[in-house]
């Protein structure tokens, strides 16, 4: 497993258009994170 604290300096897209840091968000509440890779 690895360490979620490695994750937290992250930056990414809101659903409105700014960026919001990781581990600003799992402060407030638990997050999910799913990655989803694209084969087009």
């Amino acid at each position: 497993m690895t360490d979620a604290t490695a994750l937290e300096n992250a930056h990414l897209p809101s659903s409105d258009g700014h960026d919001v840091r990781l581990g600003d968000l799992w402060h407030e509440r638990p997050v999910a994170v799913v990655w989803l890779r694209h084969y087009g």
